[in-house]
């Protein structure tokens, strides 16, 4: 595995050939996804920051006009997905979440607390707080009595305000403070419920309904400066429940019509003495604040602010406020900047006219969708470890589990909170019914994890202490784990470049070598090591040796440069790497060993070889070459123990890894196409034909193995089958059957809805059991992304055609109001026409089931 050390000196490298070759004049590199906005326009302006040149392919998109404006929209044509990404799934520990609903959060000293009504987190018992390390779950002390509704660190300290009256199992008004052990008391806390908090000008402030703060008037908002509570003024009419500071004001958001004795209207600002409104105000209460792009935003239940219509969140530039385009359709209830952009949360279903099940973003601009949603209500969210945290009152099904109230967004998906590995893997093995992985890696599942770690099918854990440095090699020899590398100690004993693990300690190996130990192998009862070393137990040994289970011994003179590769075929041992002379002889890059000499493998290959396997009775080398026996082959080729042959077109780039699964040849590296088709740098050679597995990985992939049953693949990616994957990721085509139907995921025509037989009467590739996709009001069948005219014309023509037309092909679709009657009738007519036509628009219709 040299090539490891290769790949870690040249990424930067890499990164720019990458970028360079995408730009190329005349080349679709780039997918036209990327230049899409949510409502179908492209984005001029992304594409021409892109720095491409050249045709747009619009293979796989259909072109449609927007009905209300007639404007160009590109959507991707039905089946233009990769259907088979379903196969792909990561390896983490999934996290059942709470009891009930979570409504706030935040960092504190780098682990995320939540807070809401919930007693029980992933089945331990808390009072209404807990605390998440990036692994597990701990309670906070007893918690408290009641909700929580607001956290906050203040003066290095975890603050927390809610309905409760005591924390810890002492008296606490509705406020209290953990200092990291224990909960405290902030004077004599309120009379009533705190519901929000910030810090301004050194002191916290609280904000709620409550009319006493530390014994003194301090209506529904009071500031404590570290040892008691003030009002700030005479304070507001009714309830404060955001808070936020902007050019160096407090602003606070409720219920409220009076702040400081002036009219303000559910929103004000203090400037240290007095509060002053802005601009009229909103007509319903605020529930959230936050500063972005320079100005504040608010939401809430309002549907005016400062006097012109906002639906349920606006934003003020420090003079007047605006709306956010046409707004959300429903409360929102919980705002944040996530990688510079606004994320929002609520009850709403529809964002500026298009699907937004709670949860959207919005870019400074225009709004932006959060596919796929949530269930139900978001009520607070925060960043924590590069990732989107929302608390609310969903549930959250993903990868057979079940995640409560609490979900993270990985940039493609929400998730249960859980963890699989931090860094890039380089090698795989099955040992002791368990998947080992290790490389660069320092943690597995939010536990530590010094560059290797076990999965046993549900959960990560540590090998002892793991290693001092990296290990780029695994294989099992007599019942042990042999790890082999770049380290000194394992488990904290001397062991250099080479270890065992027998399933309790960890052991050296004699005196190890000199030098890194690249790959490993078993061969005719004795261990094979192979890398950049030159001697091993002290002995000569250059670049491989073999270990007979009490000492090592050379294997001829070795090789004049390193080995990266080793197999058996054949009866023989194979070696593959970068040198070009062994025992002093001739022998380009692979060579042959029969127990007692080396051998060529005819003129062999003109770069370096990665990877060895055997298939279909043939030894497969890929790696970085061009040639093999002097002819042609890109990167892999085929033995047949006399002559080299192509596999098919072979690869783009370099191949790092091979396996064979389930019947194919299954092959990694750094490659982009595979017999010409595009693949994400891993695919399948049937024996025939290259074809992709899904739309593969977005970085190296360095390792494979089977495990229970499954496809495994390491290397330095973050996303397979464009879910978030970190460095390791399984595939399975048989394995993902949501419906139970015995039709796989990514061959199934009716996804939610069992639909065995496939049956499909209007053949436009959704199953008759599962036909209303998306929303309602797709009348005629014809699935296209918009609703239009032809829906309105085939509906009229069903009720009132003379004679009637055809029956809608799917009821549920033609039930464009949702109100679930059981025949199709003139309102879901007026609804439809009101939809498109009405001045102004009507409601957008229902999600379907």
């Amino acid at each position: 595995m040299f090539k490891t050390i290769r790949v870690l000196l040249a990424a930067g490298c890499l990164l720019v050939a990458a970028t360079a070759l995408q730009a190329q004049a005349g080349q679709v590199e780039l997918a036209l996804d990327r230049f899409l906005n949510t409502d179908g326009s492209v984005d001029i302006e992304a594409l021409r920051q892109s720095g491409y040149e050249g045709k747009l392919d619009f293979d796989g998109y259909d072109v449609t006009l927007n009905p209300r404006t007639g404007a160009p929209q590109v959507f991707a044509a039905p089946g233009a997905t990769v259907p088979e990404d379903r196969c792909w799934h990561d390896l983490t520990t999934f996290d059942e979440g709470t009891n009930d609903y979570v409504s706030a959060l935040v960092v504190y000293n780098g682990k995320l607390i939540i807070g809401g009504r919930f007693t029980d987190v992933s089945g331990t018992g808390v009072g209404y707080i807990a605390c998440w390390d990036g692994a597990n779950w701990e309670p906070m002390g007893s918690g408290m009595n009641n909700e929580v509704h607001a956290l906050m660190v203040y003066d290095g300290m975890l603050v927390a305000g809610g309905e409760f009256t005591t924390a810890g199992g002492v008296a606490a008004n509705y406020i209290t403070r953990w200092d990291g052990s224990e909960w405290q008391s902030l004077g004599t806390g309120m009379n009533f419920y705190v519901l929000a908090f910030a810090e301004y000008d050194g002191e916290l402030i609280a904000g709620g309904w409550f009319n006493i703060a530390g014994g003194v008037d301090a209506h529904n908002i009071a500031r404590w400066d570290g040892s008691v509570w003030q009002p700030l003024g005479p304070g507001m009419d009714e309830y404060v429940s955001a808070l936020a500071v902007y050019n160096g004001e407090l602003i606070a958001g409720g219920s409220f019509t009076v702040a400081g004795g002036i009219g303000a209207n559910r929103v004000a600002r203090w400037n240290g003495s007095e509060w002053q409104p802005l601009g009229s105000g909103v007509n319903n209460y605020i529930s959230a604040l936050t500063v972005y792009d320079g100005r504040v935003y608010a939401g809430g239940a309002f549907t005016m602010a400062g006097g012109v219509y906002a639906s349920y969140v606006a934003r003020w530039d420090g003079s007047a406020w605006e709306p956010l385009g046409s707004g959300v359709d429903n409360h929102v209830m919980s705002l944040t900047v996530y990688k510079n952009e606004l994320y929002v949360g609520g009850k709403f279903r529809v964002v500026d006219d298009f699907a937004g099940d709670c949860i959207a973003r919005w870019d400074g601009s225009k709004w932006q969708a959060v596919n796929p949603g949530l269930s139900q209500a978001v009520l607070a969210m925060q960043e924590y470890n590069g990732e989107l945290i929302s608390g609310g009152s969903f549930a959250l099904p993903y990868a057979g589990e079940w995640g409560r109230y609490v979900a993270r967004w990985d940039g493609v998906d929400w998730r249960p909170l859980g963890h699989g590995l931090d860094n890039w893997v380089f090698d795989l093995a099955e040992y002791d019914g368990e998947l080992i992985a290790a490389g660069v890696l320092s943690t597995a599942g939010g536990v530590s994890a010094d560059h290797i770690a076990r999965w046993d099918g549900s959960g990560w854990q540590g090998l002892d202490l793991g290693t001092n440095g990296l290990i780029f090699a695994l294989t099992v020899y007599e019942g042990d784990l042999i790890v082999g590398g770049s380290f000194s100690t394992a488990g904290g004993v001397s062991a250099d470049n080479i270890a065992r693990w027998d399933g309790v300690s960890w052991y050296s190996l004699g005196s190890g070598m000199d030098e890194f130990v690249n790959e490993l192998a078993v061969y005719s009862g004795d261990l094979i090591a192979g890398g950049g070393f030159t001697t091993a137990g002290g002995v000569s040994a250059v670049r491989i040796a073999r270990w007979d289970g009490v000492s090592w011994q050379a294997m001829g003179s070795g090789m004049n440069a390193n080995v990266a590769a080793l197999t058996v075929y054949d009866g023989h041992l194979i070696a593959g790497g970068n040198f070009t002379q062994v025992d002093m002889t001739d022998i380009n890059r692979i060579a042959r060993w029969d127990g007692s000499n080396w051998y060529p493998l005819g003129s062999g290959m003109d770069e370096w070889v990665y990877g060895l396997t055997v298939y279909n009775g043939e030894l497969i080398a890929g790696g970085s070459f061009s040639t093999a026996g002097g002819v042609s082959a890109e990167n892999i080729a085929r033995w047949n123990g006399s002559t080299w042959q192509p596999v098919g077109l072979g690869t783009d780039a370099t191949v790092q890894t091979l396996t064979v699964y389930s019947g194919e040849l299954i092959v990694g590296g750094e490659f982009f196409t595979a017999g010409g088709v595009a693949v994400g740098e891993i695919a399948k050679w049937d024996g025939y034909d290259w074809s992709p597995l899904g739309s593969g990985t977005n970085g190296h992939v360095f390792a494979l193995s089977e495990f229970d049953g499954e496809l495994v693949a390491g290397g330095r990616f973050t996303m397979a089958g464009e879910k978030s994957a970190n460095y390791i990721a399984a595939w399975n085509p048989e394995a993902v059957d949501a419906d139970g139907d015995g039709i796989p995921d990514y061959s199934d025509n009716c996804l939610t809805v069992a639909n065995p037989g496939q049956e499909d009467n209007n053949g436009d590739g959704i199953g008759n059991a599962c036909c209303c996709v998306s929303i309602r009001g797709n009348v005629n069948g014809d699935h296209e992304e918009n609703i239009g005219i032809s829906d309105v014309t085939y509906l009229i023509d069903y009720l009132f055609g003379i004679p009637l037309g055809p029956p809608p092909p799917c009821p549920m679709e033609a039930n464009v109001n949702g109100d679930f009657e059981e025949d199709v009738n003139v309102s879901d007519l007026t609804f439809l026409v009101r939809f498109l036509f009405g001045i102004p628009p009507g409601m957008l219709p229902p999600f379907c089931p």
